[in-house]
Parts: C-alpha cells; structure tokens; sequence
C-alpha cells in the first residue's frame, strides 16, 4: 500500500483525491521578492485546495497522513526544479485554523530535512494572516531572500508606510 496518494500533474498543476473523496489540487504562483538592494529573487506561493475550494470552511474530515506524504512529495518536486528558488505558503484565518495550518505547513517543511522555514504573522485587513517562506538550507542567497519575504510582509501589512523599512 503507498504511503502517498497518485498524482496527476498537468499544467494548472497537481491532482490528487484522497480516500474520504476529496480531491486536492495544488498550484504554485509566481511571486517575486525583492531584497533591500533591489534584487529580485524568485519565489512562489503554493495554493492548496479542497474540491475546487480555496475558503476556508471547517474541515470535517480526520487526519490524513497520506495527505501530508503527498504534499511533501509535491514540495519535493517543486524544490528539484527549482533549487535556487523560496516557497511562500499563506494561511488565512477566517476558520480559526490558520496558525494551525501554519504550524503543520512548517513542521512538513522541516520534516523532509534540507529546508529551513522561517514563520511571520501579521494583520491584514482586520484578519490575522500566517505566512511561511521555505527555502534550501544550502541556498547561498538564503539571507537575501528571507530579508525580502520579511521586507514584503512588512510592506503588505502595512502599505501606508514609507518604503524604507528598519533591519
């Protein structure tokens, strides 16, 4: 028996159901970020979604360890094409899960070994936001780019600030 569900990648991005019928789709979308030097460092934001849903009703269903098995094998894949590049993961907080979903999204990435995850929580519109940036702990640009995500958090939590931010 496979410790992880069969997928299906296509060019949207990566399908799976899992055994209680839910289908799973997960996509990545470009998100650049820019360090305090003004270089631009590739990163995506990874967008999962549960049967064609990406609002954040309660979820009914128990755990699924298979669930995170091929998540983490998408993540994998995703870091073997694109090795010098961050995976930027957002938890909203409309459910009350959200820093719950954070945690577990950082505990996979650390879970695999060779990536680093670095955690911010902010205020958006009223709402608490948990953003996770994962990045290869060999990547020699790790600093920049966590300094960018950082700078890009604080320029979207707080868009009416100047530009210059403090280190």
């Amino acid at each position: 028996m496979s410790n992880h569900y069969n997928l299906t990648e296509e060019e949207s991005g990566y399908y799976f159901t899992s055994d209680s019928g839910n289908k799973y789709l997960i996509t990545f979308f470009k998100n650049p970020l820019i360090d305090q030097e003004g270089n631009i460092h590739s990163a995506y934001s990874i967008n999962i979604a549960r049967n064609d849903d990406f609002s954040h009703q309660a979820f009914q269903f128990g755990y699924d360890k298979k669930i995170k098995n091929t998540i983490i094998e998408i993540i994998n894949a995703f870091f073997i094409k694109n090795d010098e590049n961050a995976l930027i993961y957002f938890c909203f907080n409309e459910d009350n899960f959200g820093r719950s979903r954070s945690i577990l999204f950082g505990s996979w990435a650390r879970e695999v070994g060779y990536l680093d995850c670095y955690r911010r929580a902010f205020s958006y519109s009223g709402s608490i936001v948990y953003a996770a940036l994962v990045v290869l702990k060999g990547n020699i640009l790790k600093g920049l780019i966590v300094d960018a995500f950082n700078r890009s958090i604080d320029e979207f939590a707080n868009p009416d600030k100047d530009n210059e931010l403090s280190a």
